[in-house]
């Protein structure tokens, strides 16, 4: 193909054809790994594939030529690695046996985001999406090319690592705006991050990195792509539902790293023992209001998370009406077992912000002060006074406080309950951590003493909390074992074992495992179901027959020398197209390849007459 000769494949610029590309350095020879398109692949018989940019579980997005238009493009490809794969030489997709209604789901909902997505073409930080098509048995789409750099790149070349709040104000604010109307549509992003906002040319942030829901979330069929520091607690538990407030918090974590200068903490670690804050120091450089709405934001539990994009942006920008609720904000005392404990400050020295506060727990220090000081005064009082003869007991100066216990699981999390002084101060909380599948990790699962009793203050109270479900490791090592051996292995480690038994044709070595349905190295939930592709015994009765098993229902057709008939796995179908009446249970070989001319079909009369 001339255009691959004469093209690079990693910065699609005119190399004349030179081993090394005199533009990026890139070698020709290079080859791309399986089971991504090899280099100078093309599809849709328009785009020149090119060197793999980036990849997930979801799908690879290659860098690309336009050859009708003549101009770099992106082109995506919906590739679930862990359960497809590709024959050298074929570009067409098999579906591993057993993952095909997982294939079938995922290749869906990725058809569907990016046609919501390609409506907002012309919407700003959105990227422009130029063409959706299906061939090889997936689905690809195509997106505008521009030179750009991360989030994460530009504030790694800043002397600083981080931003001032107002140039971050004027990145931000325009992706917000947009990141509203997604919402609006039903669409949310879940992987908002420092490396999936890019800076083009003109100074503005894009939003990149779109993915269906499956790999954004803990407990699905595909290994989850979660950005620690920036991946709410919803996304880490199989039950958890994601909102707009995921997306909040994603955007809250990334204005934290921009202004700071480090990444947050990530959310499983904060929800055991919360410590992100904002050094004074910089604090006093962010105004107070943008510090409040970082907090309202950067909550953990969804339930106290700011709701919307529109309120986290009144918020940054101090509107009236932000500013009027701020301003209604009052310190409360424990509540109602029905109602929820007020909201926390997630950090220590917050300078400006915490001032108000100071003022308010001095005043109550002083009140608590003279209590203590009229308190001492009685007590010294009653000195030299001798105890009742009569009943030969001593008078007590202590006083008991008795408090109502609260239904714990009703306040939230168990770090927000124990971040609350006023919970802290009021009972000696311990906890018992389970594993439970069912609860979401940090919820309360029971408590030894009944809501609504009244105990002594500062009573010690057990609290059963999840530790969500339980994630084990799966092994590396499971291709080439036994079966019997592998099952009782993952078995031990807490997996389900499904087996499906492959075709052997003698040269492979009986009930020996030859694939994994799942990636290894990953975490998944105790109790997930693992597929082994294991190799049949052989069946030696079948060698007798000369004629392929393909051709015994092919009789309106006879193979020529130029076009042997071969068997291969079945290519992964488009969602969309596909008649499941008429889907195969065992995967066979396509008819032909959607690069290959089609040949005549004879008719019945020169079949009879043997033309």
């Amino acid at each position: 193909m001339r255009e691959m000769q004469e093209r690079c494949m990693k910065c699609m610029k005119e190399n004349g054809g030179l081993q090394e590309c005199p533009h990026c350095g890139f070698n020709k020879n290079h080859q791309q790994l399986s089971p991504y398109l090899a280099l100078g692949s093309l599809v849709n018989n328009r785009y020149l594939v090119g060197l793999v940019k980036e990849s997930n579980t979801e799908g690879a997005t290659y860098t690309a030529w336009d050859q009708v238009a003549s101009r770099q493009v992106n082109v995506r490809e919906f590739l679930p690695n862990a359960i497809v794969s590709r024959e050298e030489g074929n570009n067409a997709l098999m579906v591993m046996r057993g993952g095909e209604m997982t294939y079938s789901e995922c290749h869906s909902a990725f058809v569907e985001l990016w046609r919501k997505l390609a409506a907002f073409r012309n919407l700003p930080a959105m990227p422009n999406v130029l063409d959706i098509f299906e061939e090889n048995g997936t689905s690809y789409v195509v997106t505008e090319y521009e030179k750009s750099l991360t989030l994460r790149e530009l504030l790694l070349k800043s002397n600083s690592g981080s931003l001032t709040w107002e140039r971050a104000r004027q990145l931000f604010m325009p992706v917000m705006a947009t990141l509203d109307q997604l919402h609006s549509s039903g669409i949310i992003h879940r992987g908002i991050s420092p490396t999936t906002l890019v800076l083009h040319r003109d100074g503005k942030i894009n939003l990149s990195g779109f993915s269906i829901a499956h790999v954004r979330s803990a407990g699905s069929d595909l290994s989850p792509e979660l950005f620690d520091g920036y991946s709410a607690i919803e996304q880490y538990d199989a039950q958890g539902r994601h909102s707009p407030r995921t997306d909040i918090y994603a955007f809250a974590a990334v204005m934290y790293r921009t202004l700071v200068g480090s990444d947050p903490i990530d959310a499983p670690t904060r929800m055991q023992n919360d410590r992100l804050m904002i050094p004074g120091k910089i604090a006093e450089q962010i105004p107070a209001y943008v510090i409040n709405a970082l907090i309202n934001a950067l909550q953990i539990s969804p339930a106290d998370r700011t709701a919307s994009i529109k309120s986290f942006r009144d918020e940054l920008s101090a509107s009236p009406t932000a500013a009027l609720a701020a301003t209604q904000t009052s310190v409360q005392e424990p509540r109602p077992k029905a109602q929820i404990a007020p909201k926390i400050s997630l950090w220590s020295n917050m300078s400006k912000f915490e001032k108000r506060r100071i003022l308010l727990v001095t005043g109550v220090t002083v009140a608590v002060g003279l209590l203590v000081v009229l308190l001492i005064w009685g007590i010294a009082g009653r000195e030299g006074k001798k105890p009742d003869s009569t009943d030969g007991q001593s008078t007590s100066s202590h006083i008991s406080e008795m408090i109502e216990v609260p239904d714990f699981a009703a306040l939230g999390t168990i770090l927000t309950i124990q971040a609350n002084p006023i919970w802290r101060e009021s009972f000696d909380i311990d906890v018992i951590e389970v594993y439970d599948s069912n609860v979401g990790k940090g919820m309360i699962i029971a408590q030894d003493k009944a809501a609504g009793s009244e105990v002594e203050k500062g009573s010690k109270v057990t609290l059963t909390v999840s530790l969500g479900a339980e994630m084990i490791e799966l092994p590396g090592n499971i291709i080439g074992m036994d079966y019997e051996e592998a099952k009782a292995l993952l078995s031990d480690l807490g997996f389900s074992v499904e087996k499906r038994e492959e075709p052997n044709d003698g040269s492979k070595t009986d009930n020996q495992v030859s694939a994994v349905n799942l990636a290894a190295g990953k975490e998944y939930s105790k109790g997930t179901a693992v597929t082994l592709r294991v190799w049949a015994p052989y069946d030696d009765s079948k060698t007798t027959t000369a004629t392929p098993a393909v051709l015994a229902t092919t009789t309106t057709r006879r193979p020529t020398q130029t076009q042997a008939p071969t068997t291969a796995p079945t290519t992964a179908s488009p969602t969309t197209t596909t008649d499941p009446a008429t889907q195969p249970t065992e995967p066979t070989s396509p008819s032909q390849e959607s690069t290959v001319p089609t040949e005549p079909q004879p008719t019945q009369a020169e079949e009879e007459n043997g033309d």
